[in-house]
């Protein structure tokens, strides 16, 4: 009882390594006494004291931007942020490469032609797609998404997309 009276103290007076000591030698002393676990952050579950990041590591939990997350959940993560990037990127690529296509200079049409009939990335059927959908887009371009598309088979938006426009148009 006198260390954890010491222990109370030193928490009282903000002596913190202090109070981690005596606490730790009223655990030596008395292993179940409760207070003194509850106070070194252990809990109880199912009749054993653990400490919370011991037992979310048994579970299979790692800690992760100050959460526990399972490890497959992370790896869900950051392929999904990845594959927004790639889309984003030739989301960027489409805009210049579309913009080159209406320009008055054959060599950058060429290439913009050149680049675009050499997509083969799944990434880009999303914004392929959205380019295919809008109503106003010439005719000459949308012949070449739907090409595009179709090299892209058999990603889902490549099929939705090229099924969407042979019901709508």
């Amino acid at each position: 009882d006198a260390h954890w009276e010491m222990a109370e103290r030193c928490g009282t007076a903000g002596l913190d390594v202090q109070r981690k000591y005596h606490l730790q030698r009223v655990l030596e002393l008395e292993p179940d006494h409760e207070a003194g676990r509850r106070a070194m952050g252990y809990v109880r579950i199912r009749d054993q004291w653990v400490l919370p990041e011991e037992h979310f590591q048994k579970l299979g939990y790692v800690r992760h931007k100050g959460q526990w997350r399972l490890a497959q959940e992370i790896e869900l993560e950051a392929r999904k942020t990845q594959a927004e990037h790639e889309v984003s990127q030739w989301r960027q690529k489409i805009k210049r490469w579309r913009s080159s296509l209406g320009s008055n200079k054959p060599d950058d049409q060429q290439a913009a032609l050149n680049g675009m009939r050499m997509i083969r990335s799944p990434y880009a059927a999303e914004p392929i797609a959205y380019w295919l959908a809008q109503p106003k887009e010439p005719l000459v371009l949308k012949k070449i998404y739907v090409e595009v598309l179709g090299n892209l088979l058999p990603t889902p938006i490549a099929v939705n997309s090229l099924v969407q426009r042979t019901i709508e148009d």
